[in-house]
């Protein structure tokens, strides 16, 4: 493994994290934070799985689908944190593309309530990611 390599993901996945828990809090007083901080719970989760990609002595790929990344992962993934992959997916282009059309399915302002649960998914998948680093 490439540890410079891997400490670099592996830290900057838990700072786009300590970021999005403070965006929420910006959020909760202002309302206009929540967007960027469900861009930043997908780019922890993101980051850190380009960490265990590193990890395997492989260069991570360039691509932003957490769910074509989790198969790049070699690693059985739970159906519950594939669910939560596949949620957290589309929150990469809403904040970054707004002038993107979405389908009607994904029309929705982000909220304290939405953000939340985009939180708590996201804390969900970095604790099983990092769990991985301890097995593999």
């Amino acid at each position: 493994m490439k540890k410079n390599a891997f400490s670099y993901w592996k830290e900057h996945a838990e700072n786009d994290f300590k970021v999005a828990a403070i965006l929420f809090e910006e959020g909760e007083r202002k309302g206009f934070a929540y967007q960027a901080c469900v861009f930043h719970c997908h780019q922890a989760v993101e980051k850190m799985m380009k960490a265990i990609v590193v990890s395997h002595n492989s260069m991570p790929p360039r691509i932003h689908d957490l769910v074509a990344l989790s198969m790049k992962l070699d690693i059985a993934i739970p159906e519950d944190i594939a669910a939560a992959l596949d949620a957290l997916n589309p929150h990469y282009l809403r904040p970054r593309y707004p002038d993107v059309p979405f389908s009607r399915a994904f029309q929705f302002t982000y909220n304290r309530r939405n953000t939340q649960k985009i939180i708590e998914q996201t804390t969900d998948i970095l604790v099983w990611l990092r769990h991985q680093f301890k097995t593999s």
